[in-house]
Parts: C-alpha cells; structure tokens; sequence
C-alpha cells in the first residue's frame, strides 16, 4: 500500500534497515526489515564461494560443519547488524511491545540469513554467536506479541521454532519461516 516515495529516505541512510506498517483484514502487522549485509563482519570462517574454483561451495560448508563440531568460533564476536542499527532496532522492538492504538497486533522480523537454524552448514546468525546471543536477549527484554521470523538465503524452504524466557520469566516459542528455494527440499535437488 506504499508507493517507492516512501523509502526515499533509505538513499540517505546508510544501509537498508527500515520497518513498514501495514494493515491486512484490519490486523495490524509491523514488519521489521533487518540489513544483516551492510554493516555484517567477516565470519570467523570466510566463505570459500568467494574463490571461483570447483566444488567450492561443498568444500566451504564442509569446513563449516567441521569447525563447528569441533566447537571453533563458539565465542565469536563478530557483528551482524552495527551499532546504529543495534540502537534503531531496540527502538523498534520497544515501540512495538508498548501497549497504545499503535501497537502491531503481529510483528515480523525480516532477515537475509537464518536465524534459529541448528544447521551449522548453511550461512546463519549462528556463525555470529555473540551477536545472535544479543539479538535474542534484546527479544526477551520486549514483550512482541504474535512475533513471526521471515529469513531466506539457503535455497529450500523450512519452518523452525525455538523456546524462549523472557526477562519476566515467561516462556513461549518463536518461529521462523524460512522462504528462499521454495521449488525443491532439502531431500531433493529438484
């Protein structure tokens, strides 16, 4: 329901982050688009897609799931996000758990690369532990009702979920729907 005029102001920022209101059959949903490229470090094992040569994104997430295994770059501190979008996201997430007439009835967290994958293969927020910690423990301050993750990147469509406890001690489930690839699965190529 927005034209391009809208996101004009995106030319001028650094980076792509910014949240859109939108109203679907009178439900209100706030959707959050994360920029997890602009301001993202290197990860503590850099991407072999990077070096044009055969095979060579089998060999790099070969050498993920090692390193994983192995338990290296558990304490990473490598970023996702950046300082200013770290402060703009908290904003966000406070404004959207204070109760008003302007609070989301849904919230939607949009990120370019997964969130609750257990999958150590694939490129993750679990390769930015201490930043994903962050993240989460940001979530858990806020109350968001109805929060729902929208990532992609990984070429298959998957639905994930993860328990949380909040700050005041409750607990729930978080989802992530996962939308890249939807023409094949995990188990098929095709």
């Amino acid at each position: 329901n927005s034209g391009s005029h809208d996101l004009e102001y995106l030319y001028e920022q650094d980076g792509l982050y910014h949240t859109r209101d939108i109203v679907v059959d009178n439900t209100s949903v706030r959707v959050i688009f994360l920029d997890t490229r602009s301001f993202r470090d290197h990860p503590y094992i850099r991407s072999l897609g990077e070096v044009d040569f055969p095979l060579s994104a089998i060999v790099a997430a070969a050498i993920r799931a090692s390193y994983s295994v192995l338990g290296f770059g558990r304490m990473f501190e490598g970023d996702v996000l950046g300082s200013e979008q770290w402060r703009w996201l908290e904003e966000q997430l406070k404004e959207a758990s204070t109760p008003s007439d302007a609070s989301p009835e849904f919230t939607i967290i949009v990120s370019s690369i997964q969130l609750l994958t257990t999958n150590p293969v694939v490129e993750s927020w679990s390769h930015f532990p201490l930043a994903k910690k962050r993240f989460f423990d940001l979530l858990s301050k806020y109350n968001l009702a109805n929060l729902l993750f929208l990532s992609g990147d990984v070429h298959m469509g998957e639905l994930s979920s993860a328990q949380y406890r909040r700050a005041d001690g409750k607990s729930g489930a978080w989802y992530e729907v996962t939308s890249s690839g939807l023409t094949h699965t995990c188990a098929t190529s095709r």
